[in-house]
């Protein structure tokens, strides 16, 4: 297997509108080559991870004195790219247990497409050589699938392929590869024939080129609604990815929120048998929990009673659709997105101190 650890300077910007949800979390970008789309027959060959150059967030704040709508991606513009390259079919195992373990000390991984392609494929890949137990995957922040469910961006592009949105951003003169994906496939059969190091170089340039433009990718969000899509598509809390928040409105109402354990899964069950304060399952064995907060429902408001449920709520009183210790979260037909996540986002850390 051959490593490759690169460091770069980047000017890559972060929206702050993301600032909530990932500040404070290590953050890595990340894009795969592999020899087909099933990972039935085909073979995993590289894993491209960038990340910030030294332990620090990649966020740096969610507010600015100037009022910039972008936080620093990388402090200073320090970047590091390492690649897990399997120089035969044979080394696959090695290149992908190497990248699994690198990822696994992230808490979030920015993909494009990843929620289909690259995230299912390594996993799928690594259990059929026992390694999918061994690794904590972090959570996957797919742009392609912000982009495509909550943006109008479909109606304005041809298509949603990666190069195509760079060069809608203006990002494509900054690419120094000219292969794609198919091209890298023949590269590599070349690359297992022959061992041409220029092939070599080739390989890893288009790898690196798509994880250093993803990096300046990620304004792409601030065309979507970023709210509801992080409301859809989940987020992370500590060790815990939000994976589903539903509401179940008949009678008073409840919101309930699933997801998975990422790191040391434990076992807690908490039931409030009158329903007027929350419901918490954490369950070690399936590395899941879900949390049941009741609703209260007024003419068209449906609201969170946050004394109940969140005591210290002072975070929230600075929201518009907070009133006097209540939290609106449904206005008619309006779904108050920014207000459910950021409460969820309080419940759940408020959860886990109580459980350390």
């Amino acid at each position: 297997m051959i490593y490759v650890n690169e460091k770069y300077n980047t000017n890559a910007e972060f929206p702050r509108i993301l600032a909530p949800y990932f500040d404070g979390l290590k953050i890595g970008v990340f894009d795969i080559e592999t020899t087909g789309l099933s990972p039935d027959y085909c073979a995993f060959i590289l894993g491209g991870l960038g990340t910030a150059d030294r332990e620090v967030s990649m966020i740096c704040g969610s507010e600015a004195a100037d009022g910039s709508e972008y936080a620093a991606a990388f402090p200073e513009g320090a970047m590091k790219i390492e690649q897990f390259f399997a120089e035969s079919r044979y080394e696959e195992e090695t290149a992908l247990d190497r990248c699994m373990e690198a990822l696994s000390g992230l808490d979030v991984v920015i993909t494009y497409n990843g929620t289909r392609f690259d995230m299912p494929f390594v996993k799928a890949r690594a259990a059929r050589y026992g390694l999918d137990c061994l690794h904590d995957m972090p959570h996957n922040l797919d742009l392609y699938h912000i982009i495509n469910k909550f943006s109008e961006l479909r109606k304005v592009l041809p298509n949603l392929k990666q190069k195509t949105v760079e060069n809608f951003f203006g990002l494509w003169s900054t690419r120094t590869d000219e292969i794609d994906g198919g091209e890298s496939v023949a590269l590599y059969e070349r690359w297992e024939r022959r061992g041409e190091r220029d092939v070599l170089e080739k390989i890893l340039l288009h790898n690196s080129d798509d994880v250093m433009q993803l990096t300046k990718l990620t304004p792409i969000v601030k065309k979507a609604d970023v709210h509801r899509a992080m409301s859809n598509i989940g987020f992370p809390v500590k060790n815990l990815s939000v994976n589903a928040i539903r509401m179940e409105l008949s009678g008073s109402g409840q919101l309930i929120v699933s997801g998975i354990q990422r790191r040391n899964p434990i076992s807690y069950y908490s039931y409030d048998a009158s329903g007027s304060e929350s419901d918490i399952a954490f369950d070690d064995r399936r590395a899941e929990f879900s949390c049941t907060v009741p609703l209260r429902r007024a003419g068209g408001l449906t609201v969170i009673d946050l004394d109940k449920v969140l005591p210290d709520h002072t975070e929230l009183a600075e929201l518009p659709a907070y009133e006097s210790g209540f939290l609106i979260v449904k206005q008619n037909e309006e779904y108050k997105y920014a207000e459910i996540n950021h409460f969820i986002r309080l419940f759940l850390m408020k959860v886990l101190e109580e459980l350390s």
